[in-house]
Formats: structure tokens, C-alpha cells, sequence
């Protein structure tokens, strides 16, 4: 399972995620596993928490030339109205719903959370596509409320969010019953680096 943590602050972004993965009981993780979790698209960087093929459907999907760049809340909502599009047109085993029930909902599920780190800030993406701005912190995922005490406690303009980030992460994969596994920490403009 996956945690993913999400700080901002001044004008650094950064997100962190265990980099454990399980299929079904079983769990892997580095050396033996680097998960793809977290995805370079366009100008930002999009952490998934949830279903493990997310990773390779923004990978390629965002590689195409006309992608848009999803950057603040109306382009990454853009850009996941034409993600969702180029799933259904081009990936016929993707589904409205997955459980059957079209009724459940009014609206298409994507069945998993993504954190957004981009040039105007850190989003966070509900499973129905609601774009949410925040301007400190937040985090998804399997560990969620550890991670988002942790950064309750953590956060502090002045400091650095890479290091605030992995510290909440680390927290949830600590205590969290379904995450472990090292932190891989991003922040926008380039730097990675995994922790154990």
C-alpha cells in the first residue's frame, strides 16, 4: 500500500512515498522492487496512491506531445478530462466503474488519490477528479491521518518541504499497518532521492 506525502513551501514543492509494494500478500520493495508511483508529466510531478497501473498510463499517456501540462487547478483538471479520454478511447480495459454498480455514483471513478507537485503549487486529486489547491501540506493513501498528523507537527515555512515530507512519510510507513518499505522524496526541479 501507499502513502503519499505533499509539502509546499515558499516556492519548493516536494512529494514522498514508501517504495513498498504488494500484490495481494505479498509485499516487495527495493532492491528487489522500485515502484512507479510517482511520474514526471509535462512541467509537474504526479504521485499515485491506489491502483500500481496508474503509474504506467501517466507515463505514457503523459509523454505524448499533446498533453496538456498540468500546472494549477484548471489544467490539471484539464488535463485529467483528456487523461480519462485517452483512457477510454485507447485502453479498452478501463472501466466507468469497476465494482458493476453504475449507479453508485453520478460520476466516473478513477478508484484511486494522486498528489500534484507543480510550478504554482501542490494539489491533491479525489477519485472522482476534484482538484484541490492546498498551500501548506497534505497527503493520501494508506496512512494518511499518521502522515497528515506528522505534518501538522512538522510544518514550518522556513524549513525545507523535502525533509518535512519524508519525516511524515517515513511517520505513516512507520506506524501504518499496510505501508513500509523506503521513502523515494521528489521535489520539482529535479532532485530524487530514496531513503531508507
Amino acid at each position: 500500500m501507499t502513502v503519499v506525502v505533499g509539502v509546499t513551501c515558499g516556492d519548493s514543492v516536494a512529494i514522498a512515498t514508501n517504495l513498498e509494494t504488494s500484490f495481494g500478500d505479498a509485499r516487495f520493495g527495493p532492491p528487489n522492487f522500485v515502484g512507479k508511483d510517482i511520474v514526471q508529466v509535462k512541467s509537474s510531478i504526479i504521485c499515485t496512491a491506489g491502483w500500481g497501473i496508474y503509474g504506467d498510463l501517466l507515463a505514457r499517456v503523459g509523454a505524448e506531445p499533446d498533453c496538456p501540462d498540468p500546472v494549477d487547478e484548471q489544467s490539471i483538471f484539464d488535463f485529467l478530462l483528456w487523461f480519462w479520454k485517452q483512457l477510454k478511447e485507447r485502453y479498452h480495459f478501463v472501466n466507468d466503474q469497476s465494482d458493476g454498480n453504475e449507479t453508485r455514483d453520478p460520476f466516473a471513478s478513477l478508484e484511486s488519490a494522486f498528489v500534484v507537485a507543480s510550478p504554482s503549487g501542490l494539489f491533491r486529486i479525489t477519485e472522482h477528479i476534484s482538484v484541490t489547491r492546498f498551500h501548506q501540506f497534505t497527503a493520501t493513501g494508506s496512512g494518511e491521518w499518521l502522515a497528515l498528523g506528522a505534518l501538522d507537527v512538522l510544518y514550518d515555512p522556513k524549513r525545507d518541504p523535502a525533509q518535512i515530507a519524508l519525516r511524515a512519510a517515513q511517520a505513516a510507513a512507520k506506524y501504518d499497518a499496510h505501508s513500509r518499505g523506503p521513502i523515494e522524496v521528489w521535489t520539482l526541479g529535479g532532485e530524487r532521492r530514496v531513503v531508507d
